[in-house]
């Protein structure tokens, strides 16, 4: 029986992509630095440690989004002599101020995401057109030759 799921199809491509998430370390120039894969069902905060235990400086400010609001986190952040810039969660008992200027920086990261995202689907489409080629020339030998 077969579960629908082909390797090469679309659907094979959908379903990696939906079944990944990153965790990314970026300098101040929204440069990568390091990054971490993991399981799209997998909670944010899961690749903060491998992500900190690569062998590159520690940050001085965080910035991440509610998914990283942790107790560990913050706390390990302020060991490495740097600020968590996080904003809380709705059910954490004492809401923590963000600075919204220091936040606002936060959109170097979703940049960086946004070109990593932007270069795989070139790279999907490339490929498509790379097949689409192929085919036409197979296709032109069968007929002329």
């Amino acid at each position: 029986m077969s579960s629908g799921l082909r390797v090469g199809t679309k659907d094979m491509f959908n379903v990696v992509q939906k079944a990944l998430a990153a965790d990314l370390h970026v300098n101040a120039l929204g440069v990568p630095i390091a990054i971490v894969l993991t399981g799209g069902e997998v909670s944010d905060y899961k690749g903060y440690l491998p992500i900190m235990e690569a062998e590159d400086p520690a940050p001085k400010v965080l910035l991440a989004d509610k998914g990283y609001d942790a107790d560990f986190i913050r706390d390990d952040i302020q060991q490495r002599s740097g600020y968590a810039m996080i904003p809380t969660k709705r059910n954490r008992l004492i809401q923590l101020p963000v600075d919204g200027a220091i936040y606002a920086l936060r959109n170097i990261i979703e940049r960086c995401f946004n070109k990593l995202k932007n270069a795989r689907h070139q790279q999907h489409d490339m490929m498509k057109l790379h097949s689409a080629i192929q085919a036409s020339s197979i296709l032109y030998q069968f007929v002329y030759g």
